[in-house]
């Protein structure tokens, strides 16, 4: 309900007044958003209209209100009644330029349906180009519950050999496998006597033979080094860019965590982007990636060496930038995905005997990284999924703390999927280190740790409510799945998997706890806390309208909210048309369809790899 007669809040030393001269003292508003249901991010607190001022709330209070400290100049938007929340701010969106081109026939398998269709279509594309070019192209996980290509049915070398039998192919599956035929591991010299790389995977059927299945990115390089990189122009890497950044506004995205960016090309076009449309985008925060380990040194010695040499040569810190855009922490990778089961683990993965998953930075170069890193100032997000990976990580962040104490150094760990011991989670507390969580992975990544995971830890993957309950800070994001952020606050609520099962309702957070994650959580994580996440007067003016009110829905049907309109700096730079929404891939599968652990899995997307 909105309370009538409540007073007006201004942006002047937090006083509240019922006297509209008192926005006098502050300019008079640019806009009134009016005649909506506006949470402004303090628990029970709604207000009906919104009085903004060179793009930060100036006021909020009743419609008549703000229609009183109206100007001549003054415009107004009118809700309709409809729901408004603050912008949220995703913890976790991969943007590239995508610099590689491929041929201007490229192969699109993005609607492949299974198997013998992939075949039909390798086969026909193969029959139009030259013998020994290189078939490069992204298999898909599906735009639906369930992907074409689950884990027990992944094509191998041999599905691939018959209708490209003269060209190598290399088709990349998420973030963390790539899948070839026999001339590609020709190619790259990959044979049954080739070793194991550090930090990565060269399946092998019972024979030992490899079956063209590379997990990580120390056995993909063997293969994608061999891969001709033909360049795209600035303005085709802009446009990359630039769709993909447009594309998180009809998600409720006013502001991202980029978790990776090298310095280079990508870099410099975000920047140029930035300084020619930065209005019209999502705000965004740059962490620099770094490598130091398997993922691009088979010496992770020289890794940690040369990376090193790249952030002392960086004239930059985290902070760096201004509201649009600006440098965030300093990311890298402990272990691999729980997509490409290859999340670093405690235990065993329950249907790969004897496998734990992968070590993708050795112990030695993270400290080393990541101790210059943090003594020169800058803020670290490392990637851990895996209970040993998290363990591995917090471990060598709380030395580097302790070795050289830093005030308010914030820094964070990505994903925390497998909740790790009790000791480790107090560690996390007592450094005040936070946790960077994507809470849609229970919902769409069910059946991958269905497979990993012993049904005694299976309930607690991405532990919210052992995490908040130690009181250690907590953000949300999706890491880049196409659904956004509203099925994560979905899966942080219900537990609900794809499979329609509820995983662990002991690790649940309520509505409001989910939206602060959402929003003031991750700006407390990039140290944006005082400009956004709340629609205080004083704070940037970026908010949502939603299609239904989130408060008075049932929980069950939050996954199909849609975001009607976009607000960034109080000004529309997004609105439903109906023409520009991403394809919404958060379906709960048929109730009659049966899901096993070996046979049906979900569709994946993110976990550290970008848009698929």
């Amino acid at each position: 309900m909105f309370a009538s007669g409540a007073v007006i809040t201004l942006a002047l030393a937090g006083i509240a007044t019922s006297e509209p001269a008192a926005a006098e003292r502050l300019g008079e508003p640019d806009t009134v958003f009016q005649n909506g249901r506006i949470y402004v991010g303090i628990p029970g607190k709604f207000v009906e209209a919104v009085a903004v001022k060179d793009g930060r709330v100036l006021a909020t209070g009743s419609t008549a209100q703000m229609r009183a400290l109206a100007v001549g100049t003054t415009k107004y938007e009118d809700l309709g009644g409809q729901a408004v929340l603050p912008g949220l701010y995703d913890n976790h969106v991969h943007v590239n330029a995508d610099r590689g081109a491929q041929p201007k026939e490229s192969l699109d398998l993005s609607t492949v349906t299974g198997l013998k269709d992939l075949q039909q279509r390798l086969k026909d594309y193969a029959a139009r180009r030259p013998s020994a070019e290189w078939i490069v192209a992204t298999v898909p996980h599906g735009t639906g519950a369930v992907e074409p290509f689950p884990e027990s049915a992944l094509p191998t070398r041999w599905d691939l050999d018959g209708v490209t039998p003269n060209h190598p192919v290399a088709l990349t599956r998420g973030a963390h496998i790539t899948l070839t035929n026999t001339k590609a591991l020709q190619i790259a010299g990959i044979s049954r006597d080739t070793p194991q790389p550090g930090g990565g995977v060269i399946e092998r059927n019972d024979k030992g033979e490899p079956t063209g299945v590379l997990r990580e990115s120390s056995a993909r390089r063997m293969v994608m080094r061999h891969v001709p990189e033909p360049k795209l122009s600035d303005e085709e890497g802009m446009q990359n860019l630039r769709k993909r950044l447009r594309d998180q506004l009809a998600l409720g995205v006013t502001s991202l965590n980029v978790p990776g960016m090298r310095p280079g090309d990508d870099l410099r076009l975000m920047q140029k982007l930035y300084e020619e449309e930065g209005e019209t985008l999502p705000r965004a925060t740059i962490q620099i990636r770094l490598s130091p380990g398997f993922d691009s040194y088979d010496d992770p010695a020289k890794g940690a060496q040369k990376s090193i040499e790249e952030i002392e040569s960086l004239s930059f810190r985290t902070r760096f930038g201004n509201d649009r855009i600006k440098l965030g922490a300093i990311k890298m990778s402990v272990d691999g995905g729980m997509g490409g089961q290859a999340a670093w683990l405690v235990d065993e993965y329950r249907t790969r005997p004897g496998y734990r998953g992968v070590e993708r930075i050795p112990e030695d170069a993270l400290y080393r990284v990541a101790k210059r890193a943090h003594d020169l100032g800058w803020q670290l997000g490392i990637h851990a999924i895996g209970d040993q990976g998290i363990i591995r990580t917090v471990n060598v962040m709380e030395r580097i703390v302790k070795e050289n104490p830093r005030p308010n150094a914030r820094h964070y760990l990505h994903h925390i999927s497998v909740k790790p011991p009790e000791e480790i989670l107090r560690k996390i507390k007592d450094n005040q280190f936070q946790a960077a969580m994507q809470p849609n992975f229970t919902h769409t990544l069910a059946s991958f740790y269905a497979m990993a995971l012993s049904p005694q830890k299976l309930p607690t993957n991405n532990p919210l409510r052992s995490l908040k309950a130690l009181g250690i800070p907590i953000s949300f994001g999706t890491d880049s799945l196409p659904d956004g952020p509203i099925v994560s606050l979905y899966a942080a609520i219900t537990r609900r998997g794809v499979d329609g099962k509820v995983y662990g309702a002991e690790e649940r957070l309520t509505l409001e706890e989910a939206l602060h994650a959402a929003t003031v959580g991750t700006a407390y994580m990039t140290f944006d806390e005082n400009d956004r996440g709340t629609l205080e007067p004083g704070k940037l003016a970026d908010m949502i309208v939603l299609d239904r009110d989130i408060f008075k829905i049932d929980p069950e049907d939050i996954r199909s909210l849609l975001v009607k309109t976009n607000i960034i700096g109080g000004r529309v730079v997004w609105r439903d048309d109906g023409s520009a929404r991403p394809k919404p891939t958060h379906a709960l599968l048929d109730p009659g369809c049966t899901v096993t652990v070996t046979e049906v899995h979900c569709h994946y997307s993110g976990e550290d790899g970008g848009v698929w």
